[in-house]
């Protein structure tokens, strides 16, 4: 199971297959691969109509429904939205270099690595507005994590820890790491402007980098260039790398917000999916 996430720019290919779609061929079509390749380690010239697979759909009422296939049904599916691909090489909105790139994921179970990493990202002292104003947003709006703590019940299906890690401030109020995963992953779709808001809190958005700069030059940030006449005017960035030693929670943890500030440069949503 997985946390999905794409990209809402409007491109040529939504204009042929609406995103939703996109998102769900996409998953399909990931499913299917792993089963075919699973049983090509036990049968290399096994058909694709004789390998099944097992997918977790959603119907129209928003309800998540078991479903099973082909590999080569999904294939057939998937040949709606495979054409369009061309379209993506020179795409802003890749967070993968690859076609739909414009999607990603977030797999279950979220490690301790990973809640640490969302964790650190809040500043520990009270008198840092950032955590002032998370918590008065997270109180204001009911975020409490119930549902993320309703996961974890289940043993570690969703988290590889059974409590969550928590930071502790002055007259013990408490931030949860149940209460930022709620914020970011099961908020549904994030506008660009809450999305800003979301990257300025955790302090991880950074404007108006010096143009004069060589790209390469900023190794700490991933730097996004607006172009004017071919020219770039303005870039800004978002403070957050990949490093070797980042578990693959870490590396779509990362991946999320790289995409969650493609997003916020080109002021569409993040549509987000559980």
């Amino acid at each position: 199971m997985s946390i999905t996430y794409l990209i809402d720019l409007p491109c040529p290919v939504k204009k042929h297959v609406p995103a939703s779609r996109i998102m769900r061929l996409v998953y399909e079509r990931e499913q299917a691969l792993l089963a075919l390749n699973r049983a090509r380690k036990k049968n290399v010239d096994v058909d694709a109509a004789d390998v099944h697979v097992r997918l977790t759909l959603k119907d129209k009422q928003g309800k998540a429904h078991a479903v099973k296939t082909t590999v080569a049904a999904v294939s057939i599916d998937y040949a709606e939205l495979e054409p369009h691909g061309e379209h993506c090489k020179a795409c802003p909105a890749r967070v993968h270099k690859q076609a739909f790139g414009c999607r990603g994921v977030l797999d279950f179970p979220v490690t301790l690595k990973g809640e640490a990493l969302l964790m650190g990202m809040i500043h520990g002292v009270m008198d840092d507005p950032g955590p002032k104003v998370l918590l008065n947003y997270l109180d204001s709006n009911g975020i409490l994590g119930h549902q993320v703590e309703e996961m974890r019940r289940t043993g570690d299906i969703f988290f590889q820890s059974k409590k969550p890690l928590v930071r502790r401030y002055e007259n013990d109020v408490k931030l949860s790491a149940n209460q930022l995963f709620e914020l970011l992953f099961l908020s549904g779709t994030i506008t660009w402007q809450h999305g800003r808001f979301l990257l300025g809190l955790m302090d991880l958005y950074e404007a108006n980098l010096p143009l004069i700069a060589p790209l390469d030059s900023f190794k700490d940030k991933f730097v996004y260039e607006h172009m004017r006449d071919g020219k770039p005017s303005y870039r800004n960035a978002i403070k957050i790398v990949s490093s070797p030693e980042d578990d693959n929670c870490e590396r779509q943890i990362k991946d999320f917000l790289r995409a969650l500030f493609l997003a916020c440069e080109m002021e569409c949503s993040l549509r987000v999916v559980l």
